[in-house]
Order: structure tokens, then C-alpha cells, then sequence
């Protein structure tokens, strides 16, 4: 009973051990959630921000005749208004919880390193079972002809045409499996089974695409316009303030009653301050200049993007029109297969031919379909969605 206890433990530890080294999409785009999180995140405001009611205090001295004993002390206070300590309010919260734009930008090229080599993995591997099973096209192909080449009227071009074939597919098989492998040990998962089971297939991106757009804010220039716009109202609440100062002025002793030694003032003032209208002026031309930028920008990105999904579009007609064609070519070889098993002593070189056409031609669509995924990614970054999608929800 313990030795079967302990083969179940040891079976389900197995199966864990081995669940846990298989990489799907969504854990590896998991395991970059928290280091893309580091680069980016808006600034913290504080809780509660309170400006000064009074703006300045000053305490002006004098004496009258260089006598100590008669000075004259005047107390002044340069009262704010609420409408310009709303203002200052409204513009220092808006400054502290500023984005990081920079580090927003740094994080989305993670994000966007990430895709690239998600899918460049993908794509190797793909094309490296290809090129495996197209190997052992070739070996049987080669046993086959060892076999013809004893006879007298053999075409010896075959042979080298086929020594050829497998010394490039060497090649390029270490050449892709060298390229796997970097890209596997740069992201920790050397030794790591990779599954793409969750990948989205082209068929499914069709819907995506059709219905994309690029996003209708840009979040630096709407930053950039609340910023003139708390600017602007804080300078439109300084022109709208009428009291200049209050004061109390008090005169040392000089004989008369103590009413004419204390006296309060006020001091008004009319705004007609040029500076004050050029500033004005220039907080409002910046936000229409601003605004006019955004709007041709924006027309220009939605152009851009519009040409773009217009070709993705196309290439996944093409590559639905070539997929199509290499069926009906794979269906007809077949018919053409079976025909030829049907006789007796048939030669198996023309049945290696046809297996052989049917993975370059598989080849050939692999090739489609990795510069589909690739526009596919390009696309989603033009109109702003793959940075936000940091857990690979584009691909899945």
C-alpha cells in the first residue's frame, strides 16, 4: 500500500514537474508583467493640497527724523482669491499625477520585444518540424536511389541534386535552431518545452482586423492641453483679482490722540496689465496650436493605418487564395499517389516527389503567414492597442 502511495506521489509530482516546463503564451507573457509594470505608472498626487490664502507678508519700517522712539511700522498682506487658489490647486495636482511618458514609451518596447520574439519563436519552430520531416523525405529519397544507382542508365544528377538539397537543409536547420536557442536562453527558458496550441490562427485575426481602429486619444497631447488649460485659468484668475493689499500702519508716539497713531488701508487695482493680456494670448494660441497639430497628426495616423489594414487585408486574401490552391494541388497528388500504389513494383520516387512538393509547399505558406502575424502586430501598435495588452491577449 506505501509502495503504491509513493508511485502516485511520484506520478503526480512527474506530471506537475512536467506541466510546469511546458511555456504557453500566457505564462510567458505573465512572466513579464511585473518587470513592464516597473517601467511605467503615473505620478502619485498628494491626498489633500491646500494653497495660501494670503500670498505675501511684509513688515516696512521707518523712522522720522533718524528718532527711534517715533518710527512708523506698516504690516501689509497680499490677499489670493478662490478662484486663484482653486486654480493653483487644480494645476499642482494635475502636475504631481503627470505620466511617465518615458518610461510608458520604455515599457511598451518591452511589450513589443516581447510579441516580436514570441512570434519569431513560433515561427522557428514551426518551420524547424518542417524542415524535420522534409529530412526524412530526403533519406528515403536517398536509400532509393542508392538502390537505382546500380543499374546502367541511372541519372547520377538525381543523387547530387539530392546531396545538394540535404546539405542546405542542414544548414538552414542549424541556422534556426542556434536562432531558437539564443531567443530561448535570453528569456530564461532554455530546456523549456514551448506550446503554441494558444496562438491565434490567421483565420481568427481576419474579425480582429476588419473591425480595428486607431485610438481617438492621444494621451501625451491631452495632457499636454489640460496643462495649458489649468495655465490658462490661473492666469485669467490673476487678471480677475481686485484687492492689491490690506494693511495696518502704526505711528510711534508724537503727541496727538492714539486714534490718528493706528490706521487701516486698502489697495485696489483695475487689471490692464500688457504682460498679463500677451501671456493670456499665448497660453490660448499654444492650445490651438496644439489642438491643430493633434487633429493633423491624428489625420495622418488614421491615413497611415488605413493604408495598412488595407494591405494586411489583401495579403491575408492572397494567403487564403494560396492556401487554397496548395489543398487542391495536395488533393489532386493524392488521387495521383493512390493510383500509383495501386500498381504493382511502382517506383516510390515519384510518391517521395509529391511528399516532398506538399512540405514546400507547406514551407511557402509558413512564410505567408509569419509576415501576416507580423503586419498583425505592426497594425495593433500603430492604433495604440499592444502596449496595453501586456499579458499577450493579441495572440491568444
Amino acid at each position: 500500500m506505501r509502495l503504491l502511495s509513493a508511485y502516485c506521489a511520484l506520478l503526480f509530482l512527474g506530471c506537475g514537474l512536467e506541466a510546469q516546463s511546458v511555456v504557453t503564451t500566457e505564462v510567458f507573457f505573465a512572466r513579464s508583467a511585473m518587470e513592464t509594470a516597473a517601467f511605467s505608472g503615473p505620478g502619485t498626487a498628494p491626498a489633500t493640497v491646500k494653497m495660501p490664502w494670503v500670498e505675501r507678508y511684509e513688515l516696512r519700517t521707518e523712522t522720522r527724523d533718524f528718532e527711534v522712539e517715533r518710527q512708523e511700522y506698516v504690516f501689509r498682506l497680499t490677499p489670493s482669491t478662490r478662484r486663484k487658489v482653486r486654480a493653483q490647486e487644480a494645476l499642482y495636482r494635475h502636475q504631481s499625477a503627470a505620466p511617465d511618458f518615458d518610461g510608458a514609451e520604455a515599457a511598451c518596447d518591452l511589450v513589443a520585444d516581447r510579441y516580436q520574439d514570441w512570434m519569431t519563436m513560433f515561427a522557428l519552430t514551426e518551420e524547424l518540424n518542417v524542415l524535420d520531416t522534409l529530412a526524412l523525405v530526403y533519406e528515403d529519397r536517398a536509400t532509393v536511389l542508392d538502390r537505382l544507382a546500380a543499374g546502367l542508365d541511372f541519372d547520377w544528377s538525381k543523387l547530387i541534386r539530392l546531396r545538394k538539397d540535404r546539405t542546405e537543409l542542414k544548414i538552414r536547420r542549424k541556422t534556426l535552431t542556434d536562432r531558437l536557442a539564443l531567443l530561448q536562453t535570453a528569456y530564461g527558458l532554455a530546456g523549456r518545452k514551448l506550446d503554441f496550441g494558444d496562438v491565434v490562427r490567421p483565420g481568427r485575426l481576419l474579425a480582429r482586423v476588419s473591425g480595428s481602429s486607431i485610438a481617438p486619444v492621444d494621451a501625451e497631447l491631452a495632457y499636454e492641453l489640460t496643462t495649458v488649460a489649468r495655465e490658462l485659468e490661473l492666469e485669467r484668475a490673476e487678471r480677475r483679482q481686485f484687492l492689491d493689499f490690506a494693511q495696518i500702519k502704526y505711528q510711534g508716539p508724537h503727541g496727538d490722540l492714539p486714534r490718528e497713531r493706528l490706521s487701516v488701508g486698502v489697495g485696489l487695482q483695475l487689471p490692464n496689465d500688457g504682460n498679463q493680456l500677451l501671456k493670456v494670448r499665448e497660453l490660448e494660441l499654444e492650445a490651438e496650436a496644439l489642438r491643430t497639430e493633434g487633429l493633423r497628426d491624428r489625420a495622418a495616423a488614421t491615413t497611415s493605418f488605413a493604408d495598412r489594414k488595407t494591405e494586411w487585408l489583401t495579403a491575408h486574401e492572397r494567403y487564403g487564395f494560396v492556401a487554397g490552391a496548395f489543398n487542391e494541388e495536395r488533393a489532386d497528388l493524392a488521387r495521383v499517389a493512390a493510383q500509383l500504389q495501386k500498381k504493382e513494383m511502382f517506383d516510390p520516387l515519384p510518391l517521395l516527389d509529391i511528399r516532398s512538393r506538399e512540405l514546400r509547399n507547406a514551407l511557402r505558406l509558413l512564410a505567408l503567414k509569419n509576415e501576416l502575424y507580423e503586419d498583425y502586430l505592426s497594425l495593433e501598435e500603430r492604433r495604440g492597442a499592444l502596449c496595453a495588452a501586456t499579458a499577450g491577449e493579441l495572440l491568444r
